[in-house]
């Protein structure tokens, strides 16, 4: 007899409770990272999440050009920092498994952002985690990856408004000297009218 995939087992109700609360508290860390005011915050959220929804570890946040962030014990040692920055390279967007001395499972999962890849976190643990949590991690690294760029594009609209504010600051103080300036011209003009 065949069997079809609407009559595989399904998942007890336990269980789907479960991924739901899961994915719940991401909705609430993704929230709490779109307010984050500064880039570690976001970081440490983020490795924080790691082991409360998983048994995994980071071992370090790589934001690109050689910047590791909350490096964690073996990602500490400067050959295998040099060894995973070589590899983060070679990887692509969508990340994939890296070699870590000691760990039986390690990956570098991409955090996306519209403006393309903002950097890997890089994950680990003793044994291959379930796909729902790898799905979840997966998201987390996105989630990261979003909360990263739109702070820095939060920062870069406040350096562009302090900007204006100074350069109008400048241009009314040229537009008082211009009229200072023609009130004079039009009295000497008065002046030298009236003889």
């Amino acid at each position: 007899m065949a069997v079809y995939p609407f009559e595989t087992a399904l998942p007890s109700a336990a269980s789907v409770r479960g991924h739901l609360s899961d994915l719940r508290a991401l909705l609430a860390l993704s929230m709490l990272m779109a307010e984050a005011a500064d880039e570690d915050d976001i970081l440490e959220l983020a490795a924080e999440a790691v082991s409360t929804l998983t048994s995994c570890s980071v071992e370090g946040i790589y934001i690109g050009d050689g910047q590791w962030r909350r490096t964690m014990t073996p990602c500490n040692g400067f050959a295998l920092r040099a060894y995973l920055q070589d590899h983060m390279a070679t990887l692509s967007r969508m990340g994939g498994a890296v070699d870590i001395p000691v760990r039986r499972w390690a990956w570098a999962y991409p955090m996306q952002s519209i403006s393309g890849s903002a950097g890997f976190v890089v994950i680990s643990t003793a044994e291959s985690p379930h796909a729902h949590h790898q799905f979840q991690l997966r998201l987390l690294a996105q989630q990261t990856g979003l909360a990263l760029t739109n702070l820095r594009l939060r920062l870069q609209e406040r350096r562009t408004a302090a900007e204006q504010a100074t350069l109008n600051a400048r241009l009314e103080e040229t537009v008082g000297a211009l009229r200072r300036g023609m009130e004079i011209h039009e009295r000497l003009t008065e002046a030298a009218a009236s003889g």
